[in-house]
């Protein structure tokens, strides 16, 4: 049991010298001087527990967020607690769907989720918590268009990035728009082209989390269409990107 202990902690100490290098299992095995198959025993009870998180089939490992969790300098310790006064002010004004999303896995992953003044849920990110596909949702597009090139490019292989809301279907195009979404420190599908939100009633609208500039989750809010002034704006998307910005300064105090 101490030496199995002992390769755990190895384990962390090697993933966390570079967190956002993807570790390849024989490199784990070679570092514990152990075969594949007993390494592989270790790193799959590591991400069961989610300190350990497998990007797929030989395209290795990262950091988990139950790693993160432990580290005082992590917000997602304490994101949701801060995060749900501001949420509950936004969801009561909108009086819509609102949620506060990180990315876990290479998915999107559920932190808090409000309808009106109605709370529904409030958890930790978690490999077994509610995923989603990043590609297929607005927090999810905006999470992606903050990540780095070799990032971006994995997860569009892994999860089949052409099948996006952004109606790209080659990656090139697809990055393009990040850049831009990203420049503009918001997404919003009514800025989409047709059929992106033909026919859709409600527009989908995420801003970032700062952290000492770095984001670190995404807000969503789900406004109805008609609620947008000839301009494209709406009082909605003012609170939601004044709440964006409100519980990043809170997480710099």
């Amino acid at each position: 049991m101490i030496q199995v202990i002992e390769r755990f902690h190895r384990i962390l100490e090697h993933l966390s010298a570079a967190p956002d290098r993807p570790c390849q299992l024989g490199e784990l095995a070679e570092l514990l001087n152990i075969s594949a198959p007993a390494a592989a025993n270790i790193v799959r009870a590591m991400t069961e527990l989610g300190y350990v998180r497998a990007l797929g089939r030989r395209r290795g490992y990262l950091p988990g967020p139950a790693l993160y969790a432990l580290g005082r300098g992590n917000p997602y310790l304490y994101l949701s607690s801060i995060a749900r006064p501001e949420i509950e002010r936004l969801a009561a004004c909108c009086r819509e769907l609102v949620v506060l999303v990180c990315e876990c896995g290479g998915k999107r992953s559920e932190l808090l989720r409000m309808a009106g003044a109605t709370e529904i849920t409030i958890r930790q990110p978690h490999p077994h918590g509610t995923f989603y596909n990043l590609f297929r949702c607005g927090t999810g597009i905006l999470l992606l268009a903050y990540m780095d090139e070799p990032r971006q490019r994995q997860l569009w292989e892994y999860w089949h990035g052409e099948d996006n809301i952004l109606n790209l279907n080659e990656f090139n195009l697809f990055q393009a728009r990040c850049r831009e979404i990203a420049a503009a420190g918001m997404f919003c599908s009514g800025d989409e082209p047709p059929p992106a939100v033909s026919g859709a009633q409600r527009i989908s609208i995420a801003f970032p989390i700062l952290q000492s500039g770095v984001p670190i989750a995404a807000l969503g809010v789900l406004v109805p269409r008609k609620e947008f002034d000839s301009a494209g704006d709406s009082l909605a998307l003012a609170a939601a990107r004044q709440c964006a910005l409100n519980i990043g300064n809170l997480l710099e105090q």
